[in-house]
C-alpha cells in the first residue's frame, strides 16, 4: 500500500545531473547570448557529471528511509486506510441521498464471474462499486537533490452493471491535497505529521470518489495565446490574474474568479503556500509558476455565495501561495461539481527543440493559480 519511488544515491545522481546541466544553460546563455547556447552541447555534459557526483554525495542515507518506510506503514496500518476509505464513503454518499451498502469481503471474493454478479442484481443490487488497488505514497515534490515530498492517496474504482457486468466507469481517484514536507518533518514525533495527513487524505479520497463518479462535470481546456497557451480548466481566475506569478496589494486581497452559468451556485476556495524549485536565474524562466507546488494548506472557505472574496486573515508578506476555486451548483435535482481551478502552459515543439529539451524538464501537467504577496515593510 505505501510507496516512496526515487530515493536512493541513483536517483539523487540524476536530479544533480539535471540541476547542473540546466544551471549550465542559464549561466552560459546569460552573458553570451546565442553563442552560449551553442556551446552548451559541448560544456553541459561536464556540468552535468559534477552535478551528478554532488546528488549523490549529498543523499539521504539509505538507513534513514528504511526505518522512515517502516514507521509509514506502520502508522497506515493503525490509522486503518483500508477501512476508513469504504467507510467515509458509504456515510458520505447516504448523506447526500445515494443508497449504498457495504459487500462484505467473502462476498466480493466470490462474486467474480458474470452469472455472480447476475446473482446480485436478483438481490436487488443494480450496480457494484469496486475499490482496489489503495496507495499511499510520498512522491518528489520538486526537481532538487533530497526533495520534500508530498503526500498522495489514490484507489483505483470500477462502476459495474450487475444486470450484464457491463463496466460503466473504470479509473484512479487521486487526492493531492494533502501537505509536503521533508523526510525529517514526516518522521518527527513518530511520524505524528505522517499519521495526521494520511487520515485526512482518506477521508478527502473517499468523498472524492463520489464527487467524480456522479456530480464532477469533464474536464473542459479553454486555451488562450499564440506563441505559449496558458490552458484553463474549471473557474478563470480574474483577479489576480493569468500571470507567470502576478504581486497582490495586499495581505488579505479580493480574490476574483469567473462566475457560473449554473442556478444556485456557490464555490469553494483553497489557499496553499507554495513550494517550487530554486534554481537561481530559472526562477526567471517563463515556465517556472509550473513548478510550483501546494505546500501547507492556510485557507479555505465552502459555499461561497458570490464569485469573489475578500479573505478574512491575513497572509505572510512577501510569500507565494497558490489558489483554486471550484463550483457546486444543482443539475437535475442532484449536486454537481466544477473541477478546481488549474492551468497549464502548453509549449509548442519548436520552443521545446531550440530550448534543447529545458522547457519540458519536470513539465507538469497542470498547477493552481499563484500569486505572490507584498513585502509589508516598503
Amino acid at each position: 500500500m505505501f510507496h516512496a519511488p526515487d530515493t536512493g544515491m541513483g536517483a539523487n545522481a540524476k536530479r544533480g545531473a539535471g540541476l547542473g546541466a540546466a544551471q549550465s544553460a542559464y549561466a552560459l546563455q546569460q552573458p553570451l547570448g546565442i553563442i552560449g547556447i551553442l556551446a552548451l552541447p559541448v560544456l553541459a555534459p561536464s556540468f552535468a557529471m559534477v552535478g551528478a557526483v554532488y546528488g549523490a554525495a549529498a543523499s539521504e542515507p539509505a538507513a534513514l528511509w528504511r526505518d522512515a518506510e517502516s514507521a509509514f506503514r506502520t502508522e497506515i496500518k493503525e490509522v486503518a486506510v483500508a477501512d476508513v476509505v469504504p467507510n467515509h464513503l458509504v456515510s458520505y454518499a447516504k448523506e447526500h441521498g445515494f443508497e449504498i451498502h457495504v459487500i462484505s469481503r467473502e462476498t466480493i471474493q466470490n462474486h467474480i464471474t458474470d452469472s455472480q454478479y447476475r446473482a446480485l442484481a436478483e438481490e436487488g443490487i443494480n450496480t457494484v462499486l469496486e475499490l482496489s488497488e489503495l496507495r499511499v505514497s510520498l512522491d518528489p515534490a520538486t526537481f532538487v537533490v533530497n526533495p520534500p515530498r508530498r503526500l498522495f492517496t489514490s484507489a483505483r474504482i470500477r462502476l459495474i452493471r450487475t444486470a450484464d457486468s457491463v463496466i460503466l466507469d473504470d479509473r484512479t481517484v487521486l487526492d493531492e491535497l494533502a501537505g509536503t514536507r521533508l523526510l525529517n518533518a514526516w518522521t518527527v514525533g513518530h511520524a505524528q505529521a505522517f499519521r495526521e495527513e494520511v487520515g485526512q487524505a482518506a477521508e478527502r479520497l473517499a468523498k472524492q470518489i463520489i464527487e467524480e463518479l456522479f456530480w464532477r462535470d469533464p474536464l473542459v481546456d479553454r486555451c488562450e495565446g499564440l506563441l505559449m497557451s496558458i490552458c484553463v480548466v474549471g473557474p478563470k481566475p480574474l483577479y489576480p490574474p493569468l500571470a507567470v506569478i502576478p504581486e497582490v496589494p495586499a495581505l488579505r486581497p479580493v480574490l476574483q474568479w469567473e462566475p457560473s452559468p449554473a442556478r444556485d451556485v456557490t464555490y469553494d476556495l483553497m489557499i496553499w503556500r507554495a513550494e517550487g524549485l530554486d534554481t537561481g536565474g530559472l526562477v526567471h524562466m517563463i515556465w517556472r509558476a509550473d513548478w510550483l507546488k501546494p505546500g501547507v494548506l492556510v485557507y479555505s472557505r465552502e459555499r461561497l455565495a458570490e464569485s469573489s472574496h475578500r479573505l478574512e486573515a491575513s497572509l505572510q508578506p512577501n510569500t507565494t501561495y497558490l489558489w483554486t476555486v471550484r463550483a457546486r451548483f444543482s443539475s437535475e435535482g442532484r449536486i454537481r461539481m466544477a473541477p478546481w481551478g488549474t492551468k497549464r502552459i502548453q509549449v509548442p515543439a519548436w520552443m521545446h527543440w531550440l530550448s534543447l529539451g529545458l522547457t519540458k524538464l519536470d513539465e507538469p501537467g497542470g498547477t493552481y493559480f499563484p500569486f505572490r504577496t507584498p513585502d509589508n515593510l516598503r
